[in-house]
């Protein structure tokens, strides 16, 4: 069967939290892959879960991608990574 992924997969096995934008808690999960558009959670909350939300993957949250669900079962979510929207001086803008 041939994979249709737009970047490889790496299997891991890190615990992270999971939050709304505005930050209230979601919960935690562990992420079992990853890759540079996505990854694959498993979480007791993957029914109840918002189709936006803050995968949080450092102790202070400091490391966070925001994700969308594209996929769902009864114990695990596949997430896209949403592309932060690159600020003006980002984009090397000096006038």
């Amino acid at each position: 069967m041939k994979q249709q992924r737009r970047s490889k997969r790496h299997y891991v096995r890190l615990v992270a939290r999971l939050a709304q934008a505005d930050g209230a808690e979601l919960g935690s999960c562990v992420m079992t892959d990853i890759s540079r558009t996505g990854a694959r959670l498993s979480t007791t909350a993957a029914s109840t879960l918002p189709e936006h939300f803050v995968l949080l993957l450092s102790a202070m949250a400091q490391v966070r991608r925001r994700c969308l669900v594209v996929w769902r079962s009864e114990r695990a979510v596949g997430v896209e990574f949403i592309p932060d929207d690159p600020s003006p001086t980002s984009q090397g803008n000096t006038e």
